[in-house]
This record gives structure tokens, sequence and C-alpha cells, in this order.
């Protein structure tokens, strides 16, 4: 992929780079100079340390990717998995790609996966690279479970599957209720726990990943509510309950995850939500581009309501977090509860930029309000 000038836009073989933070592509001097007086001068030295941050963001247990090309670059042209590159085809899958029947599945027929082999060919996998679709759920009871490494030993996965590079959501996921229960209790067993995820694109694709927290949360209920305006409008609405609450011995259920689809903005959708699902226990936005679009206000200015709900919102790269979180805070009007900060579940693979080198993956720093 060609790099692009900060400026014009135009794609250039042989970027020149500004020398300090080394972050920005332009074509020409004369476009350099012009960027620095358009502003990058107040956020270049903020750049140069994130910048400094590349290695520790490249950091990951993972033997299926190939060494580093470039400091903090992901290469997987050389992975020794083969089904990795199949599994970055169905990821990276654009949001206007969107293909699902009048109910969610994962098969052409329009049901619900009922095996590991089943939900493995989704995500273009062999079941043998799966393992954690196949373990029983008690394993992961009272397991801590605080990265990569700790969840692939709870799950039975060795650090050649490709898994990681589509359970980032969930994990993510996962960990951000972990850190909300160390406030208020969320995770207590028996739980019915709404989730509001606002602002989905791939994640729609992807939707039988998000099966995983049946899993990591054996004893909660979970009610996902996916809302985004790129939802297709025949889903509007549509619910299922995907992991039926299960037996243990000695008689006691265990949980349940329900997955409802809404299609519109969030802000529009609020009253219908809580009549539907309950008034949520989180609020989360993944890769969420708070800054970037002037149609979260509406939705921050709902969530900045007494009573709301945390709201915890991920980014692609340490500047998008940045300014994402200097908006919500001044939109929202009140400090960062959780700040921002490095997500240790962020997917595995590098994005490439096309007109900035900053280190950038999916879902990589977090930060939220209440």
């Amino acid at each position: 992929m060609e790099a692009e000038c900060q400026v014009c836009g135009e794609p250039i073989a042989e970027p020149i780079l500004c020398q300090n933070c080394l972050a920005m592509y332009y074509c020409s001097p004369k476009h350099q100079k012009r960027h620095w007086k358009m502003g990058h001068k107040d956020e270049c030295q903020r750049m140069a340390s994130q910048m400094q941050r590349c290695q520790e963001l490249a950091r990951f247990p993972f033997t299926f990717a190939a060494a580093p090309a470039t400091p903090g670059q992901v290469d997987l042209s050389q992975a020794k998995t083969p089904s990795v590159q199949s599994v970055m085809s169905h990821c990276d899958t654009e949001a206007s790609s969107i293909h699902m029947p009048e109910k969610p599945s994962c098969t052409s027929q329009g049901a619900m996966p009922e095996t590991p082999a089943d939900l493995s060919a989704l995500c273009g996998m062999d079941p043998c690279e799966v393992p954690c679709w196949q373990l029983p759920v008690t394993l992961l009871l009272g397991t801590d479970i605080t990265d990569w490494a700790s969840y692939c030993k709870a799950r039975g996965l060795t650090l050649s599957s490709p898994v990681a590079v589509l359970l980032h959501v969930p994990l993510t996921l996962f960990w951000i209720l972990q850190q909300l229960h160390k406030r208020r209790p969320l995770l207590q067993s028996g739980r019915q726990l709404v989730i509001h995820i606002i602002g989905v694109q791939r994640e729609v694709d992807q939707w039988p990943i998000l099966l995983e927290l049946s899993a990591l949360l054996p004893d909660i209920h979970l009610h996902l509510a996916l809302v985004s305006p790129d939802v297709p409008k025949r889903l509007h609405a549509a619910s299922e309950v995907f992991c039926a609450p299960r037996q243990q011995q000695g008689g006691r259920a265990t949980g349940s995850l329900r997955l409802t689809i809404y299609y519109g903005m969030y802000h529009d959708l609020l009253e219908e939500l809580e009549r539907d699902c309950g008034r949520a226990d989180v609020v989360f936005g993944p890769n969420a581009g708070l800054a970037a679009y002037p149609s979260w206000i509406p939705t921050i200015q709902l969530l900045a309501a007494p009573l709301a709900p945390p709201a915890v919102f991920t980014d692609f790269c340490e500047e998008a977090a940045h300014r994402g979180a200097v908006m919500l805070q001044a939109t929202a009007g009140k400090e960062l509860s959780l700040p921002l900060k490095i997500n240790p579940f962020r997917k595995p693979v590098r994005c490439t930029g096309r007109d900035n080198a900053l280190p950038s993956y999916s879902n990589a720093f977090l930060f939220g309000i209440n």
C-alpha cells in the first residue's frame, strides 16, 4: 500500500517523514512546512512519544507472526499456521459487505452453529485449531485471565493458533468488565448483565465470535445489544438466545447469552433499547473514532446524564484515543473514570496507516467515563 501525503492526499512512493516525530508522511518539504503551520507543531512532540511505544504495542506471545520487518510491524506473510490468511480475509471484511440472513446465523441455511466445526468454518479455520470452542466452560471458573498468554493457557490454545486475530473484541469486553467489577459488583454468579455495544461495523459480520463471552462468563446471563446504522435494516430488533442456560452437577443452572441487533443511532434508540433489554449495565464502543465523527455528540450527551452506566470506548492508535478522550471529557463535562491505557487484548496484527506511521492496532487503547 502506497503512502499518502498528510496535506494533499496524493500517493507517494518515498514519503518525507517529519524528522522529529517520525510519524507524518509528506510528498514535499513545502507540504511539510504547511502541515506544521496547520497544527502539527502542537501535536508533534506528543506523537514522538507515541512512536516510542511501537515495540511495547508489538509485544505479543504468539508464534504465528514472522519477526517484525520494521519497528512494531507484525508480518503475517510468512505465518506458520496455514489458516492465518483465511482468518485475516474474514476479519478484514469491510462493513459495507455485510451479508446476513433474516436472523443472525453463521451458515447459509440460517442455523445457529451447533458444533465447533460449524463455528470454525465461518472463521476459515480447522476445528483442531480452535480448541477454545470445545472445552467445558467450567474450566474457566475462577481462572485469572489478564492477557493473551493467560487466556490461551486457560482455553487450551497453543500460541500458534490464529484465533486471537478474531477474538480481540470479546476479550476486550471481558477485560473491561473485569476492571469495572473492581469498582462495583458486576460479575456475581446468576446476574443479568445488559451490555450495549454501539457504533459496531465489522463486529456485526463477526457476531458468532461474541459467543466466547458465554465461556468466559459462564455464570452470567448476558444480553448483548448491537447498535449501529451499519446494521442491515431488516435485522432491526432481531433477537435470539444463542447459549441457553446449562445445567451443572447438582441441578444448578449456569448463564446464558442473548444477542439483539438494532438498526440506527444509539441516541435515537435508547428508549426502545431500555424497553426491550432493560437499562444498560455497561456501554461499549469498539474502535469508536469519537473525535472523527460528530454524530457521536448526542450519544455522549446521553451517557453524561446522572445515573448513566459506565461507557468505555476503544480506538486504533494512541493519537485517535487521545483526541477521543479529550472530546469525551469536553462533551460529557466530566473526567475520565477509566484513564487512557493500552488494551492487553488488542488485536495482534498492526494496521498500516496511509498518511502516518503511528502504531495502530484494532482496539489498541481504552478510555471511559462513569
